[in-house]
């Protein structure tokens, strides 16, 4: 996995600049991986290209779990 985080892959994409790079994020498994997703987009949601939207635990539709 070359990728750990949310934060790291955002850090990326701010680096490199470029309209057409975005991140694809993936609130379940930001959530599974302990993220605060509010916390992690802070300020970087113009970073984010696309969502992918599943609860936690679980990966059920939205509002079937704990994700705000």
């Amino acid at each position: 996995m070359f990728l750990d985080s949310t934060r790291r892959g955002l850090d990326i994409i701010d680096a490199v600049g470029r309209k057409g790079v975005r991140l694809l994020f993936d609130a379940y498994h930001s959530a599974t991986m302990g993220e605060q997703v509010e916390d992690v987009l802070e300020g970087r949601i113009h970073l984010v290209g696309h969502v992918q939207v599943a609860d936690s635990p679980g990966r059920g539709e939205p509002g079937s779990g704990t994700i705000d």
